[in-house]
């Protein structure tokens, strides 16, 4: 996978280094895409505070549009991370570092996590719905 700030990406075959298909945003720049490890047919980014979904498995199709796109941060979207055992849920950070937990099946989204504290990095934790998150100099574990 390479993503380019411009609003493309490609995925590539390693071995011949050619891209089999394109994802594009349609917007930049493109701050963070991230693979879906529970699904690996859905794929996430984020651009210009949207949060964009594609499903990978129409086949023959060279060049993708986002499947689904809505507004994660007003501000601007810094990361995209997808939950490590729930296919549906991501998280999203801001340009001033709020965190926001999403449903991709939910017809409000996203859905704001409350916090008190800027979220510098997160991830999710294997095997749970549990984040943990680095804020203002500390380890935080958030549940889902």
């Amino acid at each position: 996978m390479v993503a380019e700030q411009m609003g493309l990406v490609r995925l590539v075959t390693w071995r011949s280094q050619t891209p089999f298909i394109t994802l594009n945003a349609g917007m930049s720049p493109l701050s963070f895409a991230h693979w879906n490890p529970a699904d690996q047919m859905r794929f996430g980014a984020v651009a210009d505070g949207k949060w964009l979904l594609w499903n990978l498995s129409r086949r023959g199709v060279r060049v993708s549009f986002p499947e689904r796109t809505g507004d994660a941060h007003a501000d601007g979207s810094r990361l995209f991370r997808w939950s490590l055992v729930d296919s549906d849920i991501f998280a999203t950070t801001s340009s001033r570092n709020l965190l926001k937990v999403c449903n991709s099946q939910r017809a409000h989204l996203p859905q704001p996590f409350p916090q008190r504290n800027r979220v510098a990095d997160f991830s999710w934790q294997a095997g749970s719905s549990w984040v943990a998150a680095t804020a203002d100099c500390f380890l935080k574990f958030i549940s889902v």
